[in-house]
């Protein structure tokens, strides 16, 4: 029996909606799912059942271990009965940050010459969410990063082989991203974000200073806002909130992402106005605003 989820929640309002169109016609036909693991077998195990019970489902999907389990312990999905190829490789060392993973996805699924999504292992995805996203896609060969929205939450309740996500917290969007960006609020999500095959043609990719671990993919957004290489669409992934993230040292993460803003600075004004709407954002709104408002 594969993943159920309970979809009850409403979809959340959208700033910005790339048209989803059911008359349009126009499928990828091939793309692939490229996973990123650190020592998150249960929950990798609750997303791959995610992904088979998806209306449209990828030819392949890519699991890149950081050196945290023994390999055997990935091989065993391997005998499972999905209709997806599965490919299984794991890094030669511990390298404290899913950026070389990441790259690896990328890069094999543009040799593969596929489309591919991304996600983290702790995240899970709704079973149309690949339908909607391949349906919304322009009409248009761009080298585009398109990232969904993203409802929160903290646990799942398991009961045999069926798991519900419970505790959810929708996100908002209350400006464009090149604003949100622009006062250092990051719309963006990287689990389920769609990476267009003209986009990794480009080789463009996440930097693997292990300096900007945890924040690798804020590092690389702000790099393709300027260029418009990358938009939010409407259809929305489940991303799991955990005490155990990199990210979960808040005052360090925080340090972090001031470093990439910094690296990242287009004049002085600019990094001052980033900070400003970063420490206001999560230090002031965040404990004031009602849990529901928040954006993570």
């Amino acid at each position: 029996m594969y993943l159920t989820i309970d979809f009850s929640v409403p979809a959340c309002k959208t700033y910005k909606i790339l048209p989803l169109s059911s008359t349009k016609g126009k499928y990828i036909l091939k793309f692939s799912v490229g996973i990123t693991h650190y020592n998150e077998l249960e929950r990798i195990s609750q997303l791959l059942e995610c992904i088979a019970s998806s209306s449209v489902k990828p030819d392949l999907v890519i699991i890149v271990d950081d050196f945290s389990v023994p390999l055997k312990e990935l091989e065993k999905f391997v005998d499972n009965d999905f209709c997806f190829d599965l490919l299984i490789l794991q890094n030669a060392k511990n390298h404290g940050g899913p950026a070389i993973g990441r790259n690896l996805c990328l890069s094999r699924s543009s040799q593969l010459n596929m489309p591919i999504f991304l996600f983290d292992a702790d995240d899970l995805c709704p079973e149309s969410y690949f339908e909607q996203v391949l349906k919304g896609l322009p009409d248009s060969e761009l080298p585009m990063v398109f990232s969904p929205r993203r409802k929160l939450f903290r646990c799942t309740d398991e009961i045999g082989s069926s798991v519900t996500v419970s505790n959810m917290t929708e996100n908002i969007i209350f400006a464009s991203e090149e604003k949100m960006l622009e006062w250092g609020v990051n719309p963006f999500t990287l689990s389920g974000s769609f990476f267009s095959l003209p986009f990794l043609k480009h080789n463009i990719r996440f930097p693997v200073d292990p300096r900007l671990n945890a924040v690798e993919d804020l590092h690389l957004w702000l790099r393709l806002i300027d260029n418009k290489m990358i938009a939010l669409i409407e259809p929305y992934i489940f991303y799991r909130i955990s005490d155990v993230q990199i990210s979960g040292n808040k005052i360090k993460h925080s340090l972090k992402v001031i470093r990439c803003f910094f690296l990242n600075r287009k004049s002085v004004t600019d990094f001052l106005r980033k900070i400003i709407g970063y420490i206001t954002w999560h230090v002031v709104v965040k404990n004031i605003a009602p849990r529901k408002f928040w954006f993570w």
